[in-house]
């Protein structure tokens, strides 16, 4: 009995991913953004590009750097990356 309901449960897996997939695809097809939007140069707040020569002389750390921003570290990397691709 309990192999019939690890089946089912299988076979209701496969289907709700392909019933996903497809959506997705669909959504795709008609031009939708799939998942977070990227973030351009333009959208980094002024704070962190002013201070963003202290970082890279090495006159500041990531953390004193995030702390005068107001931001969280993981957003910072970010926008480190994203200064460092253009720049």
């Amino acid at each position: 009995m309990s192999i019939m309901a690890g089946v089912f449960g299988e076979l209701e897996h496969d289907m709700i991913c392909s019933r996903v997939k497809s959506g997705v695809a669909n959504a795709r097809a008609k031009g939708k953004q799939i998942g977070r939007p990227q973030i351009t140069l333009a959208q980094i707040p002024q704070k962190v590009k002013d201070k963003y020569s202290l970082y890279k002389n090495g006159d500041i750390t990531k953390c004193e750097y995030a702390k005068m921003c107001e931001i969280s570290r993981p957003t910072l990397d970010k926008y480190i990356n994203l200064m460092t691709e253009t720049l």
